[in-house]
């Protein structure tokens, strides 16, 4: 009778356990809120946000989360002035989206073959690249950004595509060139020679939520300014958590083995 008792026990947990797995392990559509932002030093943030279904594959903690292509774009042209002392007199965006992207753990692994992890000595002069965390991917823009030059006679256009912010490695096009790293929910950073500019993401153990950041190194008709990308997804959690029905199996088989292990002691105490 003991052993059969254990026997339904460890059925129990297994079964919790298995149904556990089979939830999380396989990809599922999960719709969160999404929200992009890019900003350029000195000129307020281009900003587009929106909701979006995003693929998670994983057990326990997520392995892969992928965004589709054109998951958030923004709906109509943007135009920002620029006040700061610069060649520049005003950016204007439009078509700005997403290409489709990509993101793992232990993600600082992979971004050392190409030279994107900072490591101890951090990024070079005019460089960027992404100091930890292990959560990151790639993820590219589109878009045009017109960029107007005092005294507004001339408009050069910039392909965010050509930028490679948050696709990694660098360029060099015309009046501008490119250092970018990938994206990160650790601190991305970007050396200006005379400075080291950083942004960060974010990722929590126990609140849903993900902040990614990707920095790029961009110097522009003679003017040279760090540039990052925000990326936060909601309702995206980094460790899996139990359905209730599998909690009950668990807890129901854990509570049986405590009580067979219980009685087998006391059966098995010499009489005082």
């Amino acid at each position: 009778m003991r052993r059969a008792r254990f026997a339904v026990a460890a059925l129990l947990i297994v079964t919790g356990t298995a149904a556990h797995r089979g939830q999380v392990a396989s990809a599922a559509p999960v719709t969160t809120p999404i929200a992009l932002s890019l900003t350029f030093e000195g000129i307020a943030p281009i900003s587009v946000s929106g909701v979006a279904t995003v693929d998670v594959t994983g057990c326990l903690c997520f392995d892969q989360l992928h965004v589709a292509a054109g998951a958030i774009a923004l709906g109509a042209p943007v135009t920002i002035p620029v006040t700061s002392t610069t060649a520049i007199s005003q950016l204007r965006v439009s078509r700005l989206s997403n290409q489709s992207g990509t993101f793992s753990r232990f993600w600082t692994a992979s971004q050392t073959a190409y030279d994107e992890a900072c490591g101890l000595a951090g990024p070079g002069v005019g460089e960027a690249c992404n100091d930890g965390d292990w959560i990151g991917g790639l993820m590219g823009l589109t878009g045009t950004i017109h960029v107007s030059v005092i005294p507004n006679v001339v408009v050069v256009p910039v392909n965010l595509n050509s930028l490679r912010v948050g696709q990694g490695g660098a360029a060099t096009s015309g009046a501008f060139s490119v250092d970018a790293a990938g994206w990160s929910v650790g601190t991305g950073l970007v050396n200006m020679g005379d400075r080291v500019v950083a942004g960060t993401g974010s990722w929590s153990r126990s609140v849903t939520g993900l902040t990614f950041v990707t920095p790029t190194y961009v110097s522009m008709l003679g003017v040279e300014m760090p540039t990052f990308g925000s990326l936060r997804l909601d309702n995206v959690h980094m460790f899996g958590v139990p359905e209730p029905g599998s909690v009950v199996l668990m807890a129901i088989g854990v509570a049986g083995l405590l009580l067979s292990g219980r009685q087998r002691n006391r059966r098995s105490a010499p009489p005082s």
